[in-house]
């Protein structure tokens, strides 16, 4: 009987420790290398009862023991006969040509645009969610009067935030109670008493340490505002996963592909010749994967990522961010300030 790791486990390596993901259950877990180094060894390669006589009159036994415990207790592994066949779950991205997400900066003073040409520029992209970053948000009524031209497109998910963070705890509880009865509200964020949800200061994940002897201290990573899915990791292997799928129009009307408007306007809402098929594989923010920026190629972190920074390019052509995330790759732990 031969023991094989299931098809859906992803495995990524990182410098000091690996991250193995179980994309059905979406378990996720730090693991050593030498757990990796094992199972590229033995998986489906050997025979049970031969391993586990071969490692009985050794001193890694013990070891072996540790890993087979922890692959058996997290229902990792599959025993199958060595004339069966299993096929691994291939992590290949399938690139869209439509975009999911639109961030939308909109200053309800401001009339120079109007919100019918908004919401012809959601049809026309197929959005299915949408976040409003809006300034003067007292005026609800006009905001709900914006969202009322939505009720005949795909979007099936708004979150309003308010930029100017000046709303008191009533105004914005009332706010709330008013969209959820209206439309599509899912989150709501506004600065009175920091009612919106936050992961952690870096808006990735959130951390809790958790004891364990499986030969390196395993951390125990539980993602909030991601999934280890097949088409989140196979996604990131070849695009920046926060920015993909993801459009900007800055309060002027004009495209950007990243929500900071740090990059080129590569268009404005009025213009007529701009296709949802001409543009996005293109663009800068969307193509760089955390494969090739510098401490995040390193990181075991960098298939499950969300990260807002925008990527530089150094002079030699590779990747970099002028500020670090806050992770310690060697201690894998995030540094408290």
């Amino acid at each position: 009987m031969l023991f094989k790791l299931k098809p859906s486990v992803h495995i990524t390596k990182g410098k000091y420790r690996d991250l193995l993901c179980e994309i059905q259950t979406q378990y996720v877990s730090f693991i050593p290398q030498s757990l990796t180094k094992f199972l590229k060894q033995y998986d489906g390669k050997i025979d049970l009862e031969t391993i586990e006589t071969q490692y009985k009159a050794t001193e890694y036994y013990d070891v072996y023991k540790e890993y087979m415990d922890y692959l058996k207790n997290n229902k990792l592994l599959i025993f199958t006969s060595e004339n069966k066949s299993v096929q691994k779950i291939k992590f290949e991205y399938v690139e869209k040509s439509t975009f999911n997400t639109m961030i939308i900066y909109i200053d309800f003073k401001c009339d120079h645009i109007s919100y019918e040409i908004y919401k012809d520029i959601i049809q026309k992209y197929d959005i299915i969610s949408l976040e409003f970053r809006l300034l003067n948000l007292a005026d609800i009524d006009k905001y709900l009067n914006f969202t009322s031209l939505l009720n005949n497109t795909n979007v099936s998910s708004i979150h309003l935030v308010d930029l100017q963070n000046c709303l008191s705890r009533d105004t914005c509880e009332s706010i709330l109670e008013k969209c959820i009865k209206t439309i599509k509200i899912t989150k709501f964020e506004c600065n009175s008493e920091r009612t919106e949800i936050v992961q952690n200061k870096f808006g990735a994940y959130s951390i809790t340490y958790k004891t364990s002897n499986i030969l390196d201290a395993r951390l125990n990573v539980k993602v909030e505002n991601c999934h280890a899915n097949l088409r989140f990791i196979s996604e990131s292997l070849v695009r920046n996963i926060y920015f993909n799928g993801k459009i900007v129009i800055g309060y002027d009307g004009k495209f950007f592909n990243d929500e900071f408007m740090e990059g080129k306007s590569f268009g404005h809402i009025l213009d007529s010749n701009i296709s949802k098929d001409s543009i996005g594989s293109e663009f800068d923010v969307w193509k760089i994967s955390k494969c090739v920026i510098e401490k995040c190629k390193e990181c075991e972190l960098r298939n499950l990522c969300i990260d807002r920074r925008i990527p530089k390019l150094n002079e030699n052509g590779g990747y970099y961010y002028d500020s670090d995330c806050g992770y310690d790759l060697e201690k894998g732990q995030w540094i408290q300030n």
